[in-house]
């Protein structure tokens, strides 16, 4: 089994904050996240939910 992987990214010209992109093998999850929304996002694919949040048409 892989690990997720929560790697710090470059600081956002827009909001001067740093993005984070998330990672688990070869699966690509976005590279926009806030670090908290990263944590949240591995914390439900470890629980085994589905990527997208409570209340996501998708």
């Amino acid at each position: 089994d892989t690990g997720i992987v929560i790697h710090k990214s470059f600081r956002s010209p827009v909001t001067g904050r740093f993005n984070f992109t998330l990672t688990r093998g070869d699966d690509y999850f976005g590279q926009d996240f806030t670090f908290f929304e990263a944590l949240r996002t591995a914390d439900r694919l470890i629980s085994g939910l589905r990527f997208q949040y409570p209340g996501s048409k998708h």
